[in-house]
Order: C-alpha cells, then sequence, then structure tokens
C-alpha cells in the first residue's frame, strides 16, 4: 500500500468529465460527481470509483407532508447515477452502471421501481441516458394512475425494490 494518493488520478478526471458530457449530450443537466479510491495491497489491484449523478432539465420531485419540515436530504434532484469503475493504472472501463429509481417524491426508496438492467457500453451511454429517462417518465405516470409493475421495455427491466433489496 505504499502509492501516493494521486496514481491514477488523471484518467479518473478524464472518465469524469467524459461522463458528464455524454450525460449534457444527452441533454441531462450535472448536479454533481465524486471519486473515491478504493486501496487494495497493490496499486494493480486498487481501482476509482467515479460517480455521477444528473436530471433532466427542469426535474423535479414532491417533498411528501410528513416530510415537510426535514431539510432536503442530499441527492434530492437525482434523477440518475452513472457509476464506472476505473483501475489505478488508468484502463477505462468498457462498461458503466447506471442507477435510477421511478418516483416522483423525495425519500421514496422500498417500494419504487428501480432499473435492474443499466448496465450500458461507455460509448453508448448518451443514447442509454435518453432511453432510461424517457421510461422513468412512463413508468413514474402508470404509477401516479395505480399501475404494477415490473416494467419492461425491450431488453431494459425494471422492478419494485420491496423487502428482498439485493435479490433481482
Amino acid at each position: 500500500m505504499d502509492f501516493s494518493d494521486r496514481v491514477g488520478l488523471e484518467p479518473a478526471t478524464d472518465l469524469r468529465n467524459r461522463l458528464k458530457v455524454l450525460c449534457e449530450e444527452a441533454g441531462l443537466d450535472v448536479v454533481a460527481s465524486r471519486m473515491i479510491m478504493r486501496r487494495e495491497d497493490t496499486m494493480e489491484e486498487s481501482y476509482r470509483f467515479v460517480f455521477v449523478w444528473a436530471h433532466e432539465p427542469g426535474w423535479t420531485r414532491t417533498l411528501p407532508d410528513h416530510r415537510k419540515d426535514q431539510a432536503l436530504p442530499e441527492g434530492a434532484d437525482h434523477q440518475v447515477q452513472i457509476q464506472a469503475v476505473i483501475p489505478l493504472s488508468g484502463q477505462w472501463p468498457e462498461t458503466v452502471t447506471v442507477s435510477c429509481g421511478a418516483s416522483s417524491q423525495v425519500g421514496e426508496l422500498w417500494d419504487k421501481p428501480t432499473l435492474r438492467t443499466g448496465t450500458t457500453k461507455l460509448v453508448d451511454l448518451s443514447g442509454f441516458l435518453q432511453k432510461v429517462v424517457s421510461q422513468q417518465k412512463t413508468i413514474i405516470t402508470e404509477r401516479e394512475r395505480g399501475g404494477k409493475g415490473p416494467w419492461e421495455f425491450g431488453d431494459m427491466r425494471w422492478k419494485e425494490v420491496g423487502i428482498d433489496f439485493y435479490q433481482d
């Protein structure tokens, strides 16, 4: 573990900037980003997580009455999260993961449908994000009308989280 915290920072920063550009190409506003280094025994085993959070222009979620007296939680305006893992060697990943839920309320966690097939090639991210936010809006509208999932759009699938959070 005897290596600088700066090792691999430049390629990770370049990747983060590329993710931001791809979000913007998809018509999304980037609202936050973060990089976290996971230090292992050797530099070759270590990597960085790169996160980017974005939303469509005008994206808003309502604050339920029971939370009106609370400060908005961090991330209340995050519509989608993009995550990439890059080794400290700087080798860019071929795929990234997009995570999000279909909810119009802040803090609705356990019973909102979540995207279950959110991995895409980095080069396809912009178009993938456009599909995701379109599907997300469709599901929110259907849920407000009383619709129940799971929802499928071709090879993309959304399912309620429920109690079995980590089971698909």
